[in-house]
């Protein structure tokens, strides 16, 4: 008799012990996946990738108050701005974004100003005085006439400006090659449309 009591323990222990283990490892959840992606989105403040290793493919449409344009699906989009930026009354519109693979940092401002010609614009006048920094060059969007600056250094950027109707428009691209920059500046620029 003391056996089958002494054998009726250990396995009663070893069951208590599974039935803990797989309860560790295996924690049922009070929420829904779609509840848990809810809540991760409000915390973030944008959808959640609950795919990482899926990279979106295509394009998306940026659809502002002051310009529109095409741009990979793929960019994460910064929503994020300095307080004392917020605060900016003469800043219109802003927009943001960064790609990953291969590392890209978008940005795109539209401010008024009083200023009667894009050359004396400061970031405009910043980027002439280092000619052997910026290649110049003109740009037209439709009707509009603006300025591209290319650094031909190591460090690559292409930031384009368009002063329209008391509206300064600046688009700036970096990253770490000029041949990606390049080829973002003409997926973006080849559907541009300045409002």
């Amino acid at each position: 008799m003391k056996k089958f009591i002494l054998i009726f323990l250990v396995v009663a222990v070893a069951v208590i012990i599974y039935l803990i283990l797989a309860n560790i490892n295996n924690p049922s959840s009070p929420f829904s996946e779609k509840e848990k992606n809810g809540a991760l989105s409000k915390l973030l403040g944008r959808p959640v990738n609950v795919a990482p290793s899926q990279t979106p493919k295509g394009d998306v449409l940026y659809d502002g108050k002051y310009v529109s344009f095409k741009y990979p699906a793929s960019a994460k989009i910064y929503s994020y701005r300095q307080p004392g930026f917020n605060n900016d009354k003469s800043t219109l519109e802003y927009f943001s974004f960064d790609i990953s693979s291969p590392r890209l940092v978008f940005n795109l401002s539209v401010a008024t100003t009083f200023l009667k010609s894009i050359n004396d614009y400061p970031g405009i006048k910043l980027r002439q005085v280092e000619p052997s920094v910026y290649a110049q060059k003109n740009i037209i969007v439709g009707s509009d006439e603006g300025l591209v600056f290319e650094r031909n250094d190591d460090q690559p950027e292409k930031t384009v400006f368009f002063l329209i109707n008391g509206k300064i428009y600046t688009f700036s691209i970096t990253g770490t090659s000029f041949e990606e920059i390049n080829s973002l500046f003409n997926k973006i620029f080849s559907t541009l449309k300045l409002i």
